[in-house]
């Protein structure tokens, strides 16, 4: 899968929250916008809740593939579930926390 490699964070503009990725390798002061969310029919809110979501997308897709790869690979699934709690658990929480804002 090709896509916008980087952190993903919420920049909380006056008008719209925006999905960016701060280029701190190359250019420090430069930003990529992913998406901005225009509010729209809904409130500000709700538009900053969705962008919180989207920006967690990439780290929630790299820690699928990781679940994806160990159960394809187990033949033990009682043995991979236990792994997988202590493995995976550290990283559930910090994703979860940046998806709610």
């Amino acid at each position: 899968m090709n896509y916008t490699k980087g952190d993903w964070e919420v920049y909380e503009s006056p008008s719209a929250p925006t999905v960016v990725i701060r280029d701190g390798l190359n250019l420090p002061n430069r930003i990529i916008a992913i998406c901005r969310l225009e509010r729209g029919s809904e409130d500000m809110g709700k538009a900053l809740a969705n962008a919180h979501l989207i920006a967690t997308a990439p780290k929630m897709y790299e820690l699928l593939k990781i679940l994806a790869y160990e159960i394809r690979q187990s033949d033990n699934p009682q043995a991979l579930w236990e792994g997988l709690l202590h493995t995976v658990a550290a990283k559930i929480d910090p994703i979860l926390a940046k998806a709610e804002g």
